[in-house]
C-alpha cells in the first residue's frame, strides 16, 4: 500500500525475484500476494452445521456469526441470567491441539487485559463434546464490519472510535500482547458510545515470529496485514498501529486505501494532520510509523484540535458575515424607509395523532402526556429534549401483559427476532425475619410475603428482565405503526435519570464518581435540607412497615408513618416538577448503566419501601449498585421513550 507522496517499492520482489509493478502491496509482486492470500482462503473449512455445544452452565439462545476460526452463540449463564457470546472454535482430528492451543491462547489474553476498550473473558474450557469455548461479554448493538456496510461514517464517529481501538491497544502492548487482527468484525459498537476490541485469538507476545496455522487464521485477515506480516517476520505493535491506519481510512472514506490512496484533505475535507496520521500509520517500514499507541493518539488529538479549531473559525466567520450582513439590512432599512421583514413563524404543532392515527408522541407534552398501547403515560423532561420519560414506575399490570404477550405464538416470533429468552432463572430475594431470603425453585414468582396492591409497580425484575420488556414493547409498537422505525423504549441512563429528578448537573463521567458527590451548598435530600421526610413524600419505611413480619434488626423511620407497610400503588405521592411520580421510594429504579466502565455492577436510584433506617441511602446522590441478574421484592423500572425530535 502506497500513499502518497512516497517513493516506489523495490524494484524487484523479495520473495521470487520478479519486477514490480509501480504499484505495489506491501514489496510483493502481485503473484506472490495472491499465492499468500490463497494459502489463507484454500483450506477446506469445516461446514457451520454442527450442533451448539453443551457448556458448563450455559444455555445457547441462537447464532450470532460465524467466521474462519468458529461460531459465534449467543448464551445466558442460567444461574445469573448474564447474557455472553460463546464462541467455539473450529477444530477436526488433525488440528484439535491448535484449536485448543488457539482457544486457550485468546482467554489467557484477555484475562490478563482489564480495560474499557477490551471485551471481558467471563469463561472458557472445552464443552462436553471436546470443542473448545470462550465466552465473552456480549456487546449488545452492532460491529464495525455490518456498520460500514451503510457507507462511511461522520468523521467524529470515526475518530472516536479510532481513539478507543488506540487506547486498547495502548492497554495491550503495555502488557506485551499484539492484536494481530483489527479489522471491522472484530470491533464492537454499542449503545452510549460503547467501543469494544474482540477476538484475541490470534494475539501473541511482542517479537514472536509470524507463522501459518494449517487452517490460515494466525495469519490475520486481508487489507488489514502490516507488509511486514506478509513476509513473515516477527509481530511488533507496530503492525497493529498499520491496521488502524487502514481502519481509519475506511470508516472515513467508505474504502479500504489501496495503490496511491486519495488524501483525507482532499476526500474528506479534514485539516492535513488528518494526512499525516494516515500517512505515518501506513508507512511500509515499521520504524516510520508512530513508535506507539499512545503516540499515534496524540497524533489523533492534534487531528481533533485542528477539527475544533478549523470549526471556531468557521463560526467566527459566519458570526462576521451575519453581523455584515445585519448592519448592511439595517442601513438599507434605514435609508429607503422599508421595514424588515420580521423572523419566520415558529414551526406548526405537531399533529396529535400519526399517519395510522396512533397518538403522537412527538406532539406528547407535560399537560397532554403521550399513551403507548398498555396504558403507559410519557411526558418530556426539561433538559432530555429527545426522550420522553414514564410518569410512573412500570405496572405490575404492564408486566403481566409482557409475559402473557411472549408465551404465545407472537412471543416466540419476537424471542426469534430479538434472541431474547423469556425464561426467567435468577433466584428472588424476599424480606423474612432474618433479612433477605433468597427464593430458589421452579415459580419464578414465589409468595413475596405480603399481598401487592392493585396497580403495584412491577417487583422482582433484574436489569436484563427490564431490558427486554423495553425491546418487546418496541417491537411491539413499531409493527402496530404506533411507533416509527428511529423511535424505541429503553432504560434511561444514570444521568437522564438525575435530570428527571431535578439534580444539578454533575460533571464526573462514571455513576461511581457522581455518588454522593453533590456540592455541600445543594440540598441533600430530594424533599430538601433536613430530615426526616415528610410522611407525604415518598414511600419509605416507617412505623408502618414495623409488622410482625418486619426483619428484627432492620432499622426504619421512628418519627414517620404513612399509609403503605410495603408496595403502594403507583401515583399515591405527588409528583415532582417534571411531572414524574415515585421517582422516590417504592421500589428501586435500573438504569442502564455500569456503576463504573470496568465494574459488572449496574446502577439502581431512588430508594424503595424498605429504606428509611439509614439517611445516606435516601441522599438525591446516592447510588446503589447490583449485578445485572439481581432481583428482589424491592427492584422495579420505569421506562423512557427515545422519540427523536
Amino acid at each position: 500500500m502506497t500513499s502518497p507522496g512516497t517513493h516506489s517499492p523495490p524494484a524487484a520482489c523479495p520473495q521470487c525475484g520478479a519486477p514490480l509493478p509501480a504499484h505495489g502491496f506491501a514489496g510483493l509482486c502481485p503473484r506472490c500476494v495472491s499465492a499468500s492470500l490463497d494459502s489463507i482462503w484454500s483450506e477446506d473449512q469445516p461446514p457451520d452445521t454442527a450442533p451448539p455445544p453443551a457448556f458448563r452452565d450455559w444455555q445457547i439462545l441462537g447464532p450470532l456469526g460465524t467466521g474462519g476460526q468458529g461460531i459465534v452463540w449467543r448464551a445466558v449463564r442460567l444461574h445469573d441470567d448474564l447474557p455472553g457470546a460463546l464462541k467455539v472454535f473450529r477444530s477436526s482430528p488433525e488440528n484439535l491441539l491448535e484449536a485448543a492451543a488457539r482457544s486457550e491462547s485468546e482467554a489467557a489474553a484477555l484475562r490478563s487485559l482489564t480495560h474499557p476498550c477490551i471485551v471481558t473473558v467471563l469463561d472458557s474450557g472445552p464443552a462436553s463434546d471436546g470443542r473448545f469455548c470462550i465466552v465473552t461479554e456480549l456487546v449488545e448493538g452492532c460491529d464495525l464490519h455490518h456498520l460500514l456496510k451503510a457507507g462511511p461514517l461522520p468523521a467524529p464517529r470515526a475518530l472516536h472510535i479510532a481513539s478507543c481501538l488506540l487506547s486498547a491497544l495502548s492497554h495491550a502492548h503495555r502488557h506485551g500482547i499484539i492484536h494481530r487482527d483489527v479489522k471491522p468484525a472484530n470491533v464492537f459498537t454499542g449503545p452510549n458510545h460503547t467501543v469494544k476490541l474482540g477476538d484475541f485469538s490470534l494475539a501473541i507476545s511482542n517479537n514472536t515470529p509470524v507463522t501459518i496455522t494449517r487452517d490460515g487464521t494466525a495469519f490475520g485477515t486481508p487489507y488489514y496485514l502490516a507488509p511486514e506480516s506478509l513476509l513473515g517476520k516477527p509481530a511488533t505493535p507496530a503492525a497493529d498501529l498499520y491496521a488502524i491506519g487502514v481502519l481509519l481510512y475506511e470508516m472515513l472514506t467508505g474504502a479500504p486505501p489501496a495503490g496511491r490512496f486519495a488524501r483525507l484533505s482532499t476526500k474528506c475535507h479534514l485539516p492535513r494532520e488528518a494526512d499525516t496520521l494516515v500517512e505515518q500509520l501506513l508507512a511500509e517500514d515499521p520504524a516510520r510509523r508512530p513508535p506507539s499507541a499512545d503516540a499515534a493518539s496524540a497524533m489523533l488529538d492534534r487531528l481533533l484540535s485542528a477539527i475544533a479549531n478549523s470549526e471556531s473559525r468557521a463560526r467566527r466567520r459566519s458570526r462576521s458575515i451575519l453581523a455584515i450582513t445585519t448592519a448592511a439590512g439595517a442601513l438599507l432599512a434605514a435609508a429607503t424607509g422599508y421595514l424588515i421583514p420580521k423572523p419566520s413563524p415558529p414551526p406548526p404543532p405537531q399533529p396529535p395523532l400519526n399517519h395510522l392515527g396512533f397518538p403522537n408522541p412527538l406532539a406528547a407534552t407535560s399537560s397532554s402526556p403521550f399513551l403507548n398501547s398498555l396504558g403507559m403515560s410519557f411526558v418530556p423532561v426539561r433538559g432530555l429534549p429527545s426522550l420522553l420519560f414514564s410518569r410512573f414506575e412500570t405496572r405490575m399490570d404492564d408486566w403481566i401483559a409482557f409475559s402473557n404477550a411472549t408465551s404465545g405464538p407472537a412471543g416466540l416470533i419476537w424471542q426469534e427476532i430479538s434472541g431474547a429468552s423469556g425464561t426467567i432463572r435468577a433466584p428472588l430475594f424476599t424480606v423474612s425475619l432474618a433479612g433477605w431470603s433468597e427464593s430458589k425453585g421452579p415459580d419464578p414468582w414465589p409468595d413475596p410475603g405480603f399481598s401487592p396492591p392493585a396497580n403495584a409497580p412491577a417487583w422482582g425484575i433484574n436489569c436484563q428482565m427490564a431490558r427486554r420488556f423495553c425491546s418487546w414493547l418496541t417491537w411491539r409498537e413499531q409493527q402496530e405503526g404506533r411507533l416509527s422505525r428511529d423511535q424505541f423504549y429503553r432504560l434511561p441512563s444514570d444521568a437522564e435519570w438525575s435530570t428527571a429528578a431535578g439534580l444539578p448537573t454533575e460533571p464526573a463521567a462514571a455513576p461511581g464518581d457522581r455518588h454522593m458527590a453533590l456540592p455541600p451548598h445543594e440540598p441533600r435530600y430530594p424533599w430538601g435540607p433536613d430530615w426526616p421526610p415528610p410522611p407525604d413524600f415518598a414511600n419509605y419505611a416507617g412505623r408502618e412497615a414495623r409488622d410482625p413480619s418486619w426483619p428484627t434488626l432492620w432499622l426504619s423511620l421512628k418519627l414517620r408513618k404513612d399509609n403503605f407497610p410495603r408496595l403502594a400503588p403507583v401515583g399515591s405521592f405527588p409528583p415532582n416538577a417534571n411531572g414524574l411520580h415515585d421517582l422516590w421510594g417504592n421500589v428501586w429504579e435500573w438504569c442502564d448503566d455500569r456503576i463504573s466502565p470496568l465494574s459488572g455492577e449496574y446502577v439502581q436510584r431512588g430508594g424503595s419501601w424498605v429504606d428509611g433506617g439509614y439517611d445516606v441511602q435516601l441522599r438525591r446522590d446516592f447510588r446503589q449498585r447490583f449485578n445485572q441478574g439481581y432481583r428482589s421484592t424491592m427492584t422495579g423500572f420505569r421506562c423512557v421513550l427515545v422519540i427523536g425530535r
